[in-house]
């Protein structure tokens, strides 16, 4: 176990401005000359890491989201006007996800069904 006055993640992981944190929470009627251009120099460097760590961020983000998204080319999803038998077929042959959105089952399930139907002597339309 490490001591008290260690932090938990090592030296690595300190905070670089703890030499700083009680420069940067005095008041400013303790402050010296040389206490406020130090402060000066300690928001600058602030400054910068922020900036710095903006620009990482997005840099970032525009180089790694492109390689998530997979691009190929769309199928057609609404491409004929049809009714009764036409329009079932359409729904079988056509686009996969067309007859769940119309149907709210998949085309296999319709099939069971369909062949359920004429096996209790149902018949085509």
């Amino acid at each position: 176990m490490q001591p008290p006055d260690q932090p938990l993640l090592g030296p690595l992981f300190t905070n670089p401005l703890t030499p700083y944190q009680q420069l940067l929470t005095a008041p400013c009627t303790q402050s010296t000359g040389q206490n406020l251009q130090q402060l000066v120099v300690c928001k600058q460097i602030i400054c910068y890491i922020v900036l710095l760590t903006s620009i990482l961020i997005a840099t970032t983000t525009q180089v790694v989201l492109p390689l998530g998204q997979i691009h190929r080319a769309p199928e057609p999803y609404h491409t004929l006007a049809l009714s009764g038998h036409e329009w079932v077929m359409e729904l079988i042959i056509g686009h996969p996800k067309r007859i769940h959105c119309k149907l709210g089952m998949h085309v296999h399930v319709f099939e069971s069904l369909i062949n359920e139907l004429h096996v209790l002597g149902h018949t085509d339309s």
